[in-house]
């Protein structure tokens, strides 16, 4: 995968996490802590993606 995809997965799955943690703490729905918590997944398996390349 390219670098800057991955860096731009990355970036979307924070405004993700970001904007689902607010969510969940006004609303306090349910949907919205599983979003939060698969999103800061999906950050950190791209997180330094390029350093592990070699």
């Amino acid at each position: 995968m390219p670098l800057n995809v991955a860096k731009i997965i990355n970036w979307i799955s924070f405004g993700i996490m970001v904007i689902s943690g607010i969510l969940w703490y006004f609303k306090g729905n349910e949907i919205y802590q599983y979003i939060l918590f698969g999103s800061i997944i999906l950050y950190f398996i791209f997180y330094n993606y390029d350093s592990k390349k070699g």
